[in-house]
């Protein structure tokens, strides 16, 4: 009987959230936001043309635009060129003279050289990132680079080229990026210098270093909390 009862359940969720995104309900064009505790299912009425409607991207909840306007979800993107409006791939689309991750314009890409490409970080999990010729993107982060060919993704937020290690678009000071490797917590070293995100924790002696918890390490001499050392009492 209880399996009966999860089996409806699981039925009545998948059903409830089938509907999720757009549609076209008597000749309106309609987005229900995905579900959620705190508003349960809300239906938005947009202010589009259903006879040129469509869906864009591999899914009904992220970009669709009639022949005027650009919608991210229930939103009316007004900045962008219905016209030659395209998605890229993951959270990226462009028009003729600007990129976009999500709904929020990405100022400092390059529309010339601008696309995307799907990199696997050191863990094996997959994501698109949007490239140009400077830099690679997510949303809300720039991470410089002239090496694309190069560029690795590799873990809590550490990225790496031939030439230079970053954290979160900052750069590791002298890291030695064909030796460097990502310890936990925070933490990273090339075997002549640690480092605490891009901060280089200066004296500390990287054959001994280990990583206690997140933030909070020691080596043979000192116990460090993020890149200081802890004053021993």
């Amino acid at each position: 009987m209880k399996k009966i009862i999860i089996l409806i359940f699981v039925y009545m969720f998948i059903t409830a959230c089938s509907n999720d995104g757009y549609r076209i309900e008597n000749g309106q064009v309609v987005y229900e936001r995905p579900w959620n505790e705190g508003l349960g299912t809300v239906i938005e009425e947009l202010n589009a043309d259903p006879k040129t409607f469509k869906v864009l991207g591999k899914d009904n909840v992220s970009w669709a635009k009639d022949a005027y306007t650009v919608f991210w979800g229930y939103i009316p993107l007004k900045f962008m060129d219905a016209k030659t409006f395209e998605v890229l791939g993951g959270d990226f689309a462009k028009d003729k003279d600007k990129v976009i991750c999500g709904r929020d314009i990405i100022n400092e890409a390059d529309i010339g050289t601008f696309s995307t490409v799907e990199l696997v970080n050191i863990e094996g999990k997959k994501r698109v990132y949007g490239v140009d010729e400077f830099a690679v993107y997510t949303c809300g982060l720039r991470i410089p680079t002239k090496d694309i060919e190069n560029f690795k993704p590799l873990k809590d937020g550490f990225f790496k080229d031939s030439r230079n290690v970053s954290w979160l678009g900052y750069f590791l000071q002298n890291a030695n990026a064909n030796k460097f490797k990502v310890l936990n917590g925070g933490y990273g070293t090339d075997g002549s210098n640690v480092y605490y995100h891009h901060k280089k924790i200066f004296g500390a002696d990287p054959e001994s270093f280990e990583v206690i918890s997140f933030a909070s390490a020691k080596d043979k001499n000192y116990k460090y909390k993020f890149e200081d050392r802890v004053r021993e009492d």
